[in-house]
């Protein structure tokens, strides 16, 4: 047999056997003060299989909270994982943009330097005739 079909039918038992033992004995103060050994000797198995259930419940709840737990800090890492390499990602990009920066400030220093302004010299496709013509 299974142990949790075996736990689960003993519980039954258990709760049957004091639902019963309750019901024939009806116990009362006056049964309770006349002979409190034989209460005792009766509850104290039924108190602790309950006592037992319950702490068996509580370690399921526990149990369950640590696979949470441990699913949660799988997705936490892959998430850490994830937001390094965007991070380089964009680093890498940011750095690829200023050194593009640098290049472009560069070389319009040059043609500067190579072109003359357009209101220094004459215009080209300008449609006036050329001066002495």
């Amino acid at each position: 047999m299974d142990v949790g079909k075996r736990d689960k039918m003993m519980s039954e038992v258990a709760s049957e056997a004091a639902g019963e033992f309750l019901h024939k004995y009806e116990i009362g103060d006056k049964q309770i003060k006349s002979s409190p050994e034989t209460v005792l000797q009766y509850s104290i198995p039924y108190l602790t299989v309950r006592t037992l259930q319950r702490q068996e419940i509580a370690l399921d709840r526990h149990e369950q909270a640590l696979n949470s737990l441990k699913t949660d800090s799988r997705w936490i890492k892959w998430s850490a994982i994830t937001t390094t390499v965007l991070t380089a990602t964009l680093l890498l990009l940011t750095v690829a943009l200023v050194i593009l920066t640098v290049v472009l400030a560069k070389y319009a220093s040059r043609l500067d330097a190579v072109m003359p302004r357009p209101g220094n010299s004459p215009n080209p496709l300008s449609l006036s005739p050329p001066p002495g013509a």
